[in-house]
């Protein structure tokens, strides 16, 4: 799952603040510790800005401290550059090596949720 944030200028610092915080509180409910689950986060504005990776095996403590770091990047809300970048995301880390060197795709369900204002004019 990626959970990708708008953090345009058309979201307001405030906003921003509140998506990152909402997504702070919500990694509780997920068991991001086993294999079973990767979580990954980026965020557009004018940029496209990976914030951490599916391949990172973060802690808990750790993804809400990257999180809590972030600061919004600003400019044009480019969504359509950034949806593309999130799928290469998935298709990067969606692959694995076998015990032989042959490469095979990972069948896993992948989610992307979009975090944005709903004052957005789109």
């Amino acid at each position: 799952m990626i959970f990708l944030c708008d953090g345009s200028d058309r979201v307001s610092n405030s906003d921003f603040v509140t998506m990152t915080t909402f997504l702070s509180d919500l990694i509780d409910n997920f068991d991001i510790q086993s294999q079973r689950m990767k979580i990954g986060m980026a965020q557009f504005g004018s940029n496209y800005q990976s914030i951490i990776e599916l391949k990172n095996s973060l802690t808990k403590t750790q993804w809400k401290t990257q999180i809590q770091n972030v600061s919004k990047s600003g400019g044009f809300p480019r969504i359509d550059f950034a949806l593309k970048k999130v799928s290469n995301m998935f298709n990067l880390h969606g692959m694995m090596e076998g015990a032989l060197g042959n490469i095979y795709k990972i069948s896993a369900i992948k989610y992307i949720c979009l975090l944005y204002t709903s004052d957005a004019a789109d």
